[in-house]
């Protein structure tokens, strides 16, 4: 929106159209420097302080524009608050600024953030209506939210209406997103195709954006191959990916290093990024050569494809929708009310994002059956452990249960290293469950637990708030680690918010309900300030009632007993936690090699 021009007439140089001239640039000015300061509150997460700025605005008579509602929209949308946005967004439209291709991008990353990928469509299909034709960073940004929601149908239509219908050009960003999901939903002849149209463009543009969207296409494509069982499919890939190597897709010349909108070339991101690619490089060899497909000594014809079907009958992937009627407690009663028949969203959210349904039609199986399957594993609709690990034979026979193992819990798992090694040496003492709410690093977790034959491992997918209270037994959780959790902000500034911060009073309610009598909870972060927030938070929960008790004795890897401080009660110890603090297993996780500052801080908390 642009103010108008100052009076005095066209061209006039008296005294009052000067003054009118200057007042305008003065305004114009003002508003440049509130709307900056938007800007910086926006960064920081301090939503109030940028609401304060733009009353400010308005109070001093000032005409807020495009861009000044643009930056207050990015600043609800950065503190997760939706709600906010879509108001700031329908005043802008009331007051006669009409709303431009950044502005609905900010919002359609806002809507994938919080995993309403359902309004993002309806969003780009409004643009398309008012001729503002989605474009490039609209897709992207789209098919962003459908790869961390596992929206597999969704992302491969919206790819095809963008250069059949908005004549927007595919970047690297868009063929490595939507050849990971794709390959992620077992759609293997899709990404084929996708691969087929690489390879035409790189005749006439050899860039090295095309040269690394091949290589990320061809790594998610030999996984899918090998998940399938296609063993020459998935050999192929693996050899194409190895002969140009990792360094040609995190080429200096593409921006892998997006986060939050913004782009980091920086020397350790680019490391991190090629150590991700050759890690899973190599974790797809090890299982092709664990398979003999390598070497040979097994044809194609007689090698059996793995067998999916115990992991995905230990992966309950929970649709997190809003309408969703909350369970009733009574205490630790067990009284509800289901939202739907659990058992059939299971099966259809199993089907839109890991690719149940492939692998139903090629074993010859029926949706009912996999139905069948999930609801024996349930109890009242909710996870029943026992029957989750029971061996096949006995939940076939309905034998007596054998003696029950320890249930661990994982929350925030991330891609899974560290679980996946947890689980491995519990083998047959403790049984464990990885939650996390991207269904990405969901399906990597998936694959891991397939080539590594894990049995002692279950996958809940979905929002930790939702899953505790709804879907989790009262007491029956023994040991709960949550491993770097995401603070409300990146840098622990005063005065940040975020809707979207899972560690609040009430989630440590929820675990304290699940966990059994002793039960303890482990938490590690790197950030100094946020072990002190979260050691505070918890000890606030000790006015309304005796919740937690620290355990004492412990000590990080190389520190000693002394290596402490009190924080309202409670012990917050220095370094890695070690096997007395339920690390039973050395692993280098992703978000290890991602915050790799040096500074390891842990808590140790059991129910009272």
């Amino acid at each position: 929106h642009r103010m108008g021009k100052a009076a005095g007439g066209k061209g006039g140089k008296g005294k009052g159209s000067g003054k009118g001239r200057r007042g305008t640039t003065s305004a114009r000015a003002r508003v440049k420097k509130l709307t900056q300061e938007i800007v910086q509150f926006a960064k920081r997460r301090r939503l109030e302080d940028a609401k304060r700025v733009f009353k400010q605005i308005v109070g001093e008579g000032l005409t807020p524009g495009q861009l000044t509602y643009s930056c207050l929209i990015n600043a609800h949308v950065a503190s997760g608050d939706m709600v906010g946005a879509e108001q700031v967004f329908q005043d802008m439209r009331s007051a006669g600024v009409a709303p431009n291709i950044v502005i609905c991008n900010t919002l359609l990353k806002g809507y994938c953030a919080a995993g309403e990928t359902s309004r993002a469509a309806t969003l780009m299909g409004d643009m398309a209506e008012q001729d503002m034709k989605p474009d490039t960073n609209t897709v992207n940004a789209y098919l962003r939210g459908c790869l961390r929601a596992g929206e597999v149908a969704d992302a491969h239509a919206v790819f095809t209406k963008m250069t059949e219908d908005w004549s927007a050009e595919p970047d690297f960003f868009t063929y490595k997103r939507v050849a990971q999901i794709l390959s992620r939903g077992l759609r293997l002849e899709a990404v084929k195709g996708i691969r087929k149209e690489l390879l035409r463009i790189r005749k006439s543009n050899n860039s090295t954006g095309l040269l690394a969207a091949l290589a990320w296409l061809r790594l998610h494509m030999g996984i899918s191959a090998a998940l399938l069982g296609e063993w020459a499919t998935s050999r192929r890939a693996l050899e194409r990916v190895e002969a140009t190597g990792a360094a040609a897709a995190v080429a200096p010349g593409v921006h892998l290093f997006r986060h939050a909108e913004q782009e980091s070339t920086d020397r350790a991101q680019h490391e991190f990024h090629h150590q991700t690619f050759q890690g899973e490089m190599e974790r797809l060899r090890a299982f092709l050569d664990s398979r003999q497909v390598l070497s040979g000594d097994a044809g194609d014809e007689q090698n059996p494809a793995p067998d999916l079907l115990g992991p995905f009958c230990r992966s309950f992937v929970f649709c997190s929708q809003a309408g969703a009627v909350v369970r009733a407690q009574d205490g630790d009663g067990l009284e509800s009310k289901p939202a739907g028949e659990l058992a059939t969203e299971l099966v259809r959210s199993l089907m839109g994002t890991f690719g149940l349904d492939v692998y139903v039609e090629r074993r010859a199986l029926t949706v009912e059956s996999m139905e069948h399957r999930l609801r024996r594993r349930l109890q009242n609709e909710r996870l029943c452990w026992q029957r989750l690990f029971k061996p096949k034979r006995a939940l076939k026979s309905h034998d007596a249960a054998p003696a029950e193992l320890p249930l661990k819990m994982e929350i925030c798992s991330g891609h899974g290293e560290w679980v996946i090694a947890q689980a491995k040496a519990e083998a047959g003492t403790a049984n464990w469950a990885a939650l996390e709410l991207r269904r990405d690093r969901l399906h990597c977790i998936f694959s891991r637990m397939v080539f590594e034959a894990v049995g002692n491992l279950c996958l809940l997918g979905g929002d930790a708030a939702q899953i505790l209270p709804r879907y989790i037994m009262p007491g029956s959780v023994d040991h709960i680690f949550v491993n770097f959790p995401e603070p409300p902000q990146t840098h622990m500034l005063r005065g940040a918010e975020s809707s979207l911060h899972l560690l609040t009073k009430d989630f440590f309610r929820h675990m304290h309900r699940v966990l059994r009598s002793g039960g303890r909870i482990t938490l590690l972060s790197d950030s100094y300030k946020y072990a002190r927030l979260l050691a505070r938070t918890i000890a606030a929960l000790q006015g309304e009632a005796a919740m937690f008790e620290s355990v004492p004795g412990l000590k990080g890897k190389g520190k000693t007993t002394d290596d402490f401080e009190d924080v309202g009660g409670l012990r917050l110890y220095h370094g890695v936690p070690g096997k007395k603090a339920g690390h039973v297993a050395s692993s280098v996780s992703y978000f290890d090699r991602l915050w790799d500052t040096g500074e390891r801080y842990f808590l140790v908390v059991s129910k009272l």
